[in-house]
């Protein structure tokens, strides 16, 4: 467990965060071929020296630096999804391997309104809603997202530092840092395999070779977990779930945008949590609010213990 202050680029507040250093523009790695890249149906050419060069700045920008990375340049009117999610596909690989996303296998989930119900449902995945979601990470080390359509109202995103959150922890209440290093129960949401439990422990925090990791899923999860364990929270753990939550919605300590058609954005899960304001849905299904999500574990990652990111390697491989 880390009982010092964490300095470095991953500890940032909303003061200090350089937008600069994050944003990344498509035409500084591709002069004019990519134009024909997009154009192409050869899957190839994620070989290209190019999408190689993107995709060790965009892991050293999760890894190395303010842990998260949006790309800017791809254009909606100029090319059609197929083309989009080619090169996001093509990009992602070259990051790292993609992981399955539910116990269906999916490698690439759509981030829609589905109509599927809300997180009041049991077994409703987040991903499925319009609604609001609080600060969390996703299981695997690096989450991408492709907007297609945004809505026009709502669906803001929003990022905080996991390093700052762990420094803030220690400053106010150092007494809780023991339950971050032990975890949670989250509810499985359903996705747990055949004769599992229908809820898993995981830790919020892990450090080891001067590297902070943190996990932390959804709050909404954590409640419904102990139900289906037939648990109750203790007040430690009440308190200090509302400790976290309040420091991460605390505006001195996040940074907030809205990704434009076209955008991609890369957040590291190690060193970032993020979260979405609830949005309204078009009347026009076509123009509805459209993200493709994958999930990423870069080809070098991390070391952690066993248990640490319970669906890290997909649902298809459950500890």
């Amino acid at each position: 467990m880390l009982l010092n202050k964490m300095e470095g680029r991953h500890c940032w507040t909303s003061k200090t965060y350089d937008s600069k250093e994050s944003l990344l523009k498509l035409s500084d790695f591709f002069v004019g071929e990519w134009h024909a890249l997009l154009e192409t149906s050869d899957t190839s050419f994620e070989s290209h020296d190019a999408i190689r060069d993107l995709a060790v700045c965009i892991t050293d920008i999760c890894e190395s630096g303010q842990g998260f990375a949006v790309l800017k340049g791809l254009s909606t009117q100029d090319y059609s999804e197929e083309q989009l999610l080619r090169f996001y596909l093509a990009l992602s690989s070259r990051i790292g391997t993609l992981v399955s996303q539910n116990h269906k296998g999916d490698k690439v989930v759509s981030v829609s309104n589905k109509m599927s119900g809300t997180l009041a449902d049991l077994n409703v995945r987040a991903y499925n809603t319009d609604q609001g979601l609080s600060f969390h990470s996703d299981s695997s080390d690096i989450t991408g997202l492709l907007c297609i359509h945004n809505s026009q109202e709502g669906g803001d995103s929003l990022v905080v530092s996991a390093g700052n959150i762990h420094n803030l922890i220690l400053a106010e209440h150092k007494e809780f840092l023991s339950l971050f290093y032990h975890g949670f129960l989250y509810d499985n949401r359903g996705e747990e395999n055949l004769g599992l439990p229908p809820a898993y422990r995981n830790s919020v925090f892990y450090h080891k070779d001067n590297k902070l990791s943190c996990r932390f899923y959804l709050s909404d999860y954590v409640l419904p977990g102990l139900e289906k364990m037939r648990l109750k929270p203790s007040k430690a753990e009440l308190d200090a779930l509302a400790l976290f939550t309040r420091l991460c919605e605390d505006p001195a300590n996040y940074v907030s945008f809205k990704m434009e058609p076209g955008d991609i954005v890369f957040y590291d899960n190690n060193a970032t949590l993020h979260a979405r304001t609830p949005f309204v849905s078009s009347p026009n299904v076509a123009t509805n609010r459209l993200l493709h999500r994958v999930w990423i574990n870069p080809h070098e990652h991390r070391v952690f213990p066993e248990g640490f990111a319970k669906y890290r390697f997909g649902y298809n491989d459950q500890i």
